[in-house]
Order: structure tokens, then C-alpha cells, then sequence
């Protein structure tokens, strides 16, 4: 089997498991499947020799699970997180240069790590729609994570599938998240 046949297998996999987090009523549940989907991508990314997409993931790993117990633990509400998980991306970026493709796995995460920091069902979502999105489909095509593209597409579906389901304005309630 190809690599980038196995890469992309792999990808089905992010796929189901992006769906599925974005159908999640709770930050929390969503975090935890993201968790997973993004362990996977660290493969996938890895199979393809997109070391800078690869090197990131485990970052997000950390995040989302951190963030999943944000409910337990006071001290995960603190809004300098996004800075603390952006300064580990720096240093990937740089040690991972390969021109200025390489800023856009750097673009995604920063962009997520402030959407999730901030702990808004709506926040996130937008965050996912207008900055994350649009940088991991152009770094998919240009290093062939082709599922990748599918998934930012079927992201981008699921995203607008929960508005309609839950209401753009009751995705920035407190009462919405589960417990």
C-alpha cells in the first residue's frame, strides 16, 4: 500500500471522528473526540512527510484534552492558554521551515487555540469556519492529505448543520452546553 493511500485511509477515520465531535452539545465531548481526530492527523500528517501539520497535532491533543476538563478544574479557564499552547507551535514552525506553507498549520492552531480557549460553542464554530478551515484545505492540497480537504469540507457542513440544529443564538448560551 501507497503511503498516500494509507494517509488517506487514515484520513476516513479524522473524517468520521470530526463529524461526530461537531454534533456534540457539549465543549467537552467535543474536545475529547477532537482529541482523538487530531491524534490520528498526527499520523496521517507524519505518513506524508508534512512534518510541520504533524508536529502540531499533539499540541492540539493536549489542548482538547485539557480543555475537556475545564468544568473540573477552575485553573483550565484562564485565558493565557492560548499563549501557552501557541509558544511549543513557534518553535515547531521553526524548526519545521519549509516555506510559507509552513505558516498555515501555525495560522490553524493559533486560531483554535483562541476559539477553544474561549469556551463558546459559537466562538468556536466561527473560529473553525472563517480561519482554521480555509488554512487546513489550502495545507491539505499542497501536501496531498486529500481526506484532509474532504474533512475541512464535511467540517464546514457539519459546523452549519449544528447552527441550524441548535440556532446561532442559543450556541452562545450557557444554558447550552451539557454537563
Amino acid at each position: 500500500m501507497s503511503s498516500l493511500v494509507l494517509a488517506n485511509a487514515i484520513g476516513v477515520i479524522v473524517i468520521a471522528l470530526f463529524v461526530l465531535s461537531f454534533q456534540a452539545k457539549s465543549n467537552k465531548s467535543l474536545n475529547l473526540i477532537q482529541a482523538g481526530a487530531n491524534g490520528a492527523y498526527f499520523f496521517q500528517f507524519l505518513i506524508l512527510h508534512a512534518y510541520t501539520g504533524a508536529l502540531n497535532m499533539p499540541i492540539y491533543v493536549i489542548r482538547n484534552l485539557l480543555y475537556s476538563q475545564a468544568d473540573r478544574w477552575e485553573w483550565l479557564k484562564w485565558r493565557g492558554w492560548p499563549v501557552v499552547f501557541t509558544i511549543p507551535a513557534v518553535f515547531v514552525l521553526y524548526y519545521t521551515w519549509d516555506g510559507p506553507l509552513s505558516l498555515l498549520p501555525f495560522i490553524a492552531l493559533v486560531g483554535a487555540n483562541i476559539g477553544y480557549c474561549l469556551d463558546n460553542p459559537r466562538t468556536i464554530r466561527a473560529f473553525e469556519m472563517f480561519m482554521i478551515i480555509p488554512a487546513w484545505i489550502i495545507y491539505d492540497v499542497a501536501v496531498g492529505a486529500y481526506t484532509g480537504v474532504l474533512n475541512e469540507l464535511i467540517i464546514l457542513t457539519s459546523i452549519l448543520v449544528s447552527i441550524y440544529r441548535f440556532g446561532w443564538k442559543n450556541l452562545d448560551s450557557k444554558d447550552y452546553a451539557d454537563k
